[in-house]
């Protein structure tokens, strides 16, 4: 756990290597790209790169050094081969750099995300401590980091629930788990790369803005309504029968008791920084690869840069061990810029109009459809989810019909030579992904199924999105109607992503469906970055316009501040020392597929630090993961209050040790007289034993 400096400077030589490969590799594939670009898109494919190839030859070779090394070679030679082969061409003009006013804000926000990865995870005094929001989250991924690293079986399992195909994600983790390999300490290991990706996301976030925005101005603001989002929760600081010193108070030391995560006031979208990039990282390495590719797709599509169209497939394909989410919001927004771009090239002229109407026809539905639900008493209804298909199967008709008509007028030849490249590329790569892991899992209980109106709990639906986006959502609207037909294109995926994410629900924890709501908010930015810029244009000479204009930025990120300056204050114990010395023997004296029988607390010291399979985890993730683990839950009871009953049950489930602590006893009648007699006690520091089963 604690690594070596050995190690960790060759982990960290390891990872600059695919950086510096990728970015070799970006200045042939890349070459007609601006010198930024050209950077982002080989930080971002040097990322996907380890991410990727170790994993390919752990197919053969296991999750191990060996599978490694020949993911280092083979890496360095497609990348010296197709240095030596690529043409290079001279590269476009260069956007004028941002001023220093425009790049002081990302760079202050990324210093945030910079000291809140830092201080989330703390080994202090012989324990381990995580900020308020990994508090939750972490435990889960240090358990596959280890886990990955420890035991090198591929594909990997479960170490929570042992013979389980791990089917999350898990890209986003053995990243780090490549890192801990090599002798790192599991600090580096998952901070890291997290550095990387956290600066991939804004910077990503800016190119994909700049190139659509075509200002630093406009495209400031909308970052900073993306990353320092908040909508009206801190009102609830300033109101109510607590005084604002006891408001605040809360607000910096409660739990969860921020201006944009209070749930007692159905406050729940989330800021993008503190709650999204800091404790989930699938979402921050899958944004990573999502925004640079938006970008290319925004070049490829709306700037007809179609040799951008492979790349994109690339880096589309990648996703979806990476992000599941991310590559489903990609494929949403292709489809939509797709449609849009062939009634533009077919010369559609009401397909502005229609696009305008169907944000009016669908805040419209749903409000309406919120009323008929509220009325019978139901959420939950599959009648949601055969809508949505009809829905579906009326934009398919409309995408097909569109073109027949683009073959018949232009032929086939340049739509099969750019989306049909992209496509193929992209399928060819996700598809076997798909089929491994994700459709195997997404097929259980609690996944595809109609729910209305996703975390709202009790909320009117206009309500609800105004006061959680604020400012962002009522700029949107309007700037969504009264801009050009820019803007209303390439937004266009907003109503499609919106309309999806408010019908269904993709996985059993439904506050997840705002991983792509997120995606779609992005657009929300531009838009109303846009319109919030033109206001300000018009009425420039007012003398009421500066003073207004700073009221609103600051009601806009006020919300943001306050959460995040909460992040930084906040520190939990989530490991106490006495876990973390059984930690440390499990990790020296037991071996990497043992099974240990413990409790079930998700902040489980075996099944965080160590990367040992423990019986049964904590069912906070096996439930959201759509597992089933309720056998495993009865046994794990039986074998720690009646054991003298069932004498095999060890057996059964492959049990090596048993932790006998303060949580099993809260959690279970342990029998405790009876392993003292029966197994073999090989460890015990007074508070917390070990048990060898015989």
């Amino acid at each position: 756990m604690s690594g070596s400096m050995q190690g960790n400077v060759i982990a960290v030589l390891y990872f600059l290597l695919f950086q510096v490969c990728g970015l070799a590799l970006a200045q042939v594939l890349l070459k007609t790209e601006k010198t930024s670009v050209k950077v982002l898109g080989g930080s971002v494919l040097g990322s996907v790169l380890l991410q990727w190839m170790p994993a390919l030859f752990a197919f053969l070779f296991d999750f191990g050094v060996t599978a490694h090394i020949l993911a280092a070679i083979v890496t360095i030679l497609v990348t010296v081969v197709v240095s030596l082969r690529g043409k290079r061409c001279a590269v476009s003009e260069e956007i004028k750099r941002p001023e220093l006013r425009y790049a002081a804000v990302p760079v202050a926000v990324y210093a945030v995300f910079l000291v809140l990865v830092l201080s989330g995870l703390e080994f202090r005094d012989g324990a381990v401590y995580s900020s308020q929001a990994t508090y939750g989250d972490m435990s889960m991924h240090l358990g596959f980091i280890t886990s990955i690293a420890q035991q090198q079986t591929f594909p990997p399992e479960y170490s929570i629930l042992p013979g389980t195909r791990l089917s999350y994600p898990f890209l986003s983790d053995s990243i780090s788990s490549s890192l801990y390999l090599w002798g790192s300490s599991l600090k580096l290991s998952y901070c890291f790369p997290m550095l990387f990706a956290g600066a991939q996301v804004m910077y990503g976030a800016w190119v994909f803005l700049r190139t659509w925005l075509g200002q630093n101005g406009k495209t400031l603001l909308a970052w900073v309504l993306f990353f320092l989002n908040g909508g009206f929760g801190f009102v609830y600081f300033l109101t109510g029968p607590d005084s604002l010193q006891e408001n605040f108070t809360r607000l910096f030391t409660g739990f969860y008791q921020t201006p944009t995560n209070l749930t007692d006031e159905n406050i729940r979208w989330v800021n993008m920084v503190v709650d999204m990039l800091l404790p989930q990282r699938a979402t921050l390495f899958g944004y990573a690869v999502l925004f640079f590719a938006l970008c290319l797709l925004y070049r490829a599509v709306w700037q007809d840069e179609e040799g951008l169209f492979p790349a994109v497939g690339l880096f589309a394909g990648a996703l979806p061990m990476i992000h599941t989410h991310s590559f489903l919001a990609l494929a949403l927004v292709s489809g939509c810029w797709l449609l849009m771009k062939l009634a533009k090239e077919c010369k559609i002229t009401v397909a502005d109009y229609c696009a305008k109407m169907l944000l009016i026809g669908i805040i419209a539905f749903m409000q309406l459809t919120q009323l008929i639900l509220d009325a019978i008493g139901v959420r939950q209804t599959n009648l949601l989810l055969i809508l949505l298909i009809l829905y579906g199967c009326g934009f398919l008709y409309v995408l097909f019909k569109l073109l027949k008509r683009y073959g018949e007028r232009y032929g086939w030849q340049k739509l099969c030579s750019t989306w049909g490249a992209y496509l193929v590329i992209a399928a060819c790569l996700a598809v076997p992904q798909l089929l491994i892991w994700t459709f195997g899992q997404a097929t259980g209980d609690g996944f595809l199924r109609g729910y209305f109106n996703w975390a709202n709990i009790d909320d009117n639906y206009i309500w609800f999105y105004i006061k959680n986006l604020g400012i962002a959502v009522l700029m949107f609207i309007p700037g969504y109607l009264l801009l050009g037909r820019k803007f209303t294109s390439v937004a266009f995926p907003v109503l499609i992503i919106g309309l999806i994410a408010e019908l269904v629900v993709f996985q059993p924890n439904v506050y997840d469906n705002n991983k792509l709501l997120y995606v779609a908010y992005l657009l929300v930015c531009g838009v109303a970055a846009e319109f919030m810029w033109s206001l300000y244009e018009k009425f420039r000479s007012r003398v009421w316009v500066k003073p207004a204009a700073v009221l609103t930025i600051f009601l806009c990120t006020i919300s943001a501040v306050l959460t995040m300056g909460r992040e930084l204050m906040a520190e939990y114990q989530l490991i106490d020392p006495s876990q973390y010395q059984l930690a440390e023997y499990v990790m020296e004296h037991t071996e990497p597929d043992d099974i240990i029988l413990t409790d079930t607390r998700h902040n489980n010291a075996v099944a965080v630090l160590t990367g040992r399979n423990i019986h049964c985890g904590s069912p906070s993730y096996l439930y959201y993961h759509g597992l089933d683990y309720q056998e495993q839950i009865s046994a794990a009871k039986a074998m720690y209050e009646e054991p003298e009953y069932y004498p095999d049950i060890f057996k059964q489930y492959n049990i090596d040790y048993v932790v006998i602590g303060p949580s099993e006893k809260y959690s279970y009648a342990v029998d405790e007289p009876y392993f003292a007699e029966h197994f073999d006690c090989v460890y015990d520091d007074g508070i917390v034993k070990l048990y060898r089963v015989i």
